[in-house]
């Protein structure tokens, strides 16, 4: 993503660009630059698309650095509403910050996560987080800092829905 005043541009070629909503902040990222979220009402919104609904496979990896710690669930990403089962992936900090990964076909029994053993509360220090998926034993995984910290099976694959795809959105 490459930051364009009130737009997030979207540098993959699929046209995915971002709106910044309620006003985040542009700050220094481990990479160039990166945005600032309140953890209440700021974040990034990117339209639905079909580029964005995965499948069987898939994988996210970002950088993050936390500002503030617990008090409620606060969603790192989402394809879909972080707090219902139609969402299609979602990545977000529980009140006693633990990381919590999620896949979904879009129904309650069929949801499943990943969440960390671990605490995180370094407010001060960048660190790696890559959730991937396959279908299957072992299947839904979650890197942190390059280690794996929790990883379970997916015995569903995860839909597509229309709801876009949020970065940050408390």
């Amino acid at each position: 993503l490459n930051e364009t005043g009130g737009t997030i541009a979207d540098v993959s070629g699929n046209n995915n660009n971002g709106s910044l909503i309620n006003g985040p902040t542009y700050t220094t990222g481990k990479v160039n630059q990166a945005i600032s979220v309140d953890g209440v009402s700021q974040y990034v919104s990117v339209a639905d698309s079909a580029s964005l609904d995965l499948g069987s496979t898939g994988g996210v990896s970002l950088w993050f650095k936390r500002s503030q710690n617990g008090g409620s669930w606060k969603a790192i990403f989402a394809k879909g509403p972080a707090s219902d089962f139609n969402q299609n992936y979602s990545c977000e900090f529980s009140p006693t910050n633990q990381i919590l990964c999620a896949a979904s076909n879009g129904s309650v029994p069929t949801w499943d996560g990943v969440q960390s053993p671990a605490s995180y509360t370094d407010t001060t220090n960048f660190h790696h987080l890559v959730f991937t998926w396959q279908l299957g034993t072992n299947g839904l995984k979650l890197y942190i800092d390059n280690v794996l910290v929790a990883q379970k099976d997916l015995p569903v694959t995860p839909s597509g829905n229309t709801s876009p795809f949020s970065i940050g959105s408390g």
